[in-house]
């Protein structure tokens, strides 16, 4: 499985009973993965807002609804830990070797650019962005999140990398984001760092009797029946080359026996169609 949980996107249904707390547990299970392997540190979660679905990735984001998003900023607990009763607002925490750091992204208003073009420029004043854009990551940042990269999209015309004014002003010193270094984008090997990262840089081999294990995959499994699918690389592969399992085309197979069913007066026309298909499938 995905080593950064973002790229093993679940993709949920809203209405599934309890679904913080089965997606808290499967971010736990998942999270181990990632320990393991020395890399405690996960692109996720991305709490962009999408506004227009034509934006190819608006599948990274939770809803064009920014309450619905801010609910699920409850993956930061999960993932890093509950953060001390007595934390400052703003300062990042992971708690122990079973957690990882987080990163919230894309600050801010990747999920609003115009006609959804990736990257580029969100044409919304202050106040919508504040109200539409902004209040999950000020619930993120509540929750101690470790990370915070920007977005490589621009508001008004000003790229964000270089909008003091959203980073400095507002994210550090409005909001109280403590960690000096935020991401700039996933492609940076800046992202790798966080605070925490070198006190424990290596994987830890007490959690390798856990990778894989038939609880993992019994969750997996629960994931796909109640909300839909991941994909194990970033943008999917092809074949079943690079890990056990059982492809969908391969459950179709295994499940789905061919049956000719013909209601009413049978059609001739219907009937050549049907054994023509017949034919096709067999053939694949």
């Amino acid at each position: 499985m995905s080593i950064m949980l973002q790229y093993f996107r679940i993709m949920l249904g809203w209405s599934y009973p309890g679904i913080l707390n089965w997606y808290a547990e499967l971010v736990l299970q998942q999270l181990l993965k990632s320990e393991l392997r020395g890399i405690p540190y996960v692109f996720a979660p991305c709490i962009a807002v999408c506004r227009d679905p034509r934006w190819g990735r608006c599948y990274e984001s939770y809803s064009e609804d920014h309450r619905i998003v801010q609910e699920m900023t409850e993956i930061i607990p999960g993932l890093q830990g509950d953060i001390p009763a007595n934390s400052r607002k703003g300062v990042p925490y992971v708690g122990g070797n079973k957690k990882v750091a987080a990163c919230a992204k894309h600050f801010v208003g990747d999920g609003g650019t115009i006609k959804g073009m990736n990257e580029n420029n969100t044409v919304v004043d202050r106040h919508d962005l504040l109200s539409i854009h902004m209040p999950a990551y000020s619930d993120s940042i509540i929750k101690g999140v470790s990370t915070v990269m920007i977005s490589y999209s621009s508001w008004n015309g000003e790229k964000m990398h270089a909008n003091r004014d959203l980073v400095t002003g507002f994210l550090k010193n409005t909001l109280k984001f403590k960690l000096e270094l935020t991401c700039q984008s996933w492609k940076d090997s800046a992202c790798q760092v966080y605070h925490g990262s070198f006190e424990n840089p290596l994987s830890d081999l007490s959690l390798v009797n856990e990778l894989g294990s038939q609880a993992h995959r019994d969750l997996a499994r629960e994931a796909v029946r109640n909300g839909g699918g991941w994909t194990i690389a970033w943008q999917g592969f092809s074949g079943n080359n690079y890990t056990r399992g059982t492809t969908i085309l391969g459950a179709i197979k295994s499940t789905v026996k061919l049956q000719l069913v013909i209601f009413g007066r049978p059609c001739i026309l219907i009937v050549v169609v049907a054994l023509i298909l017949s034919l096709r499938l067999k053939l694949l």
